[in-house]
């Protein structure tokens, strides 16, 4: 992705285990598992960047609450090649300003 060249997406807002989960910040073997899982919450921060760059540029004032559900429906479908610009996967706003609906 351009924003993040290095490809280390950023990790948010972290919040503190408390009382009988201390444990957690405190174990080495904790401390080991998580440094082994980095790999696997970089992907999971990249899929986040990527779903949030997509609603910013496909949300828009007076859409339907379903309108984005159905963009990001059709989208993956269409990434997994489940679907072709079938206009019955098009999202209702589409469809909309097609004068379909």
């Amino acid at each position: 992705m351009d924003l993040f060249p290095s490809g280390e997406f950023p990790e948010g807002e972290i919040q503190q285990y408390k009382d009988d989960n201390l444990w957690r910040i405190t174990s080495e073997e904790k401390i080991a598992l998580e440094r082994l899982a980095k790999p696997m919450y970089n992907s999971v921060r990249q899929a986040a960047e990527v779903h949030r760059q997509y609603m910013k540029s496909t949300l828009k004032l007076g859409m339907l609450m379903t309108d984005p559900c159905d963009c990001i429906s059709y989208w993956m479908l269409s990434e997994l090649g489940c679907c072709s610009l079938d206009p019955k996967y098009r999202g209702r706003e589409e469809i909309r300003e097609a004068g379909e609906l």
